[in-house]
């Protein structure tokens, strides 16, 4: 009998992956960089998800560009570029601070610490992300009725609300695109040029 059992699935198991590569990842730096990707990463998120109209509106007034576009490309523009100042402003404390302080050893064995924080955050941004796309049922299923995933999923609504809020548009254009309503007279145009047609007399 097993002392330990998950009772989990193959996400459970990808997620384990990712968080122990994170944890293996985290020997390989010092514990401030480790730290600075955690804050980094997390505050270029909240700061997407507060200010992604501000370029979302841009693009609308000068591009013409959709809602749902413009809310998904503000969205990443907002994350990208708050994650480069971020960083940027903390390498530069980082360097300010002094070698006894940076190679303290306590801090040797926090760093693993925030490294696994650092792969649950990764986890807890794409759980959400995969589920709002229209994605097999079976696969929504298995992320969450897994253990793992299924937790993460539950204890971070705010990423599912905000993605619905971000993502939702261009993800039922493009659903909406790709089907047709079996109650309506509505087709989706194949783009075929060439309808004339012959019968193969040979095969006939």
């Amino acid at each position: 009998m097993n002392v330990f059992s998950l009772n989990g699935n193959w996400v459970d198991l990808i997620i384990i992956l990712i968080i122990f590569y994170f944890l293996l990842d985290s020997f390989r730096h010092n514990f401030f960089i480790i730290l600075i990707e955690f804050i980094s990463f997390l505050s270029s998120l909240l700061l997407g998800f507060l200010y992604y109209q501000i370029v979302a509106g841009l693009l609308m007034d000068n591009f013409s560009l959709p809602n749902s576009i413009s809310n998904s490309i503000g969205f990443f523009v907002i994350v990208a570029l708050s994650e480069a100042i971020l960083v940027s402003i903390m390498l530069f404390i980082f360097k300010k601070i002094p070698d006894h302080i940076k190679n303290f050893r306590p801090l040797a064995y926090l760093r693993f610490i925030i490294g696994i924080f650092d792969g649950l955050l990764l986890v807890a941004f794409l759980i959400p992300l995969a589920l709002s796309f229209p994605i097999p049922t079976r696969f929504k299923d298995s992320i969450t009725s897994s253990r793992i995933g299924g937790l993460i999923y539950e204890k971070t609504p705010i990423f599912e609300k905000r993605y619905n809020d971000i993502f939702g548009g261009i993800i039922n254009e493009g659903v909406e695109l790709l089907t047709v309503d079996p109650g309506t007279k509505n087709s989706i145009s194949l783009n075929i040029s060439r309808l004339d047609l012959s019968v193969d007399a040979e095969a006939e």
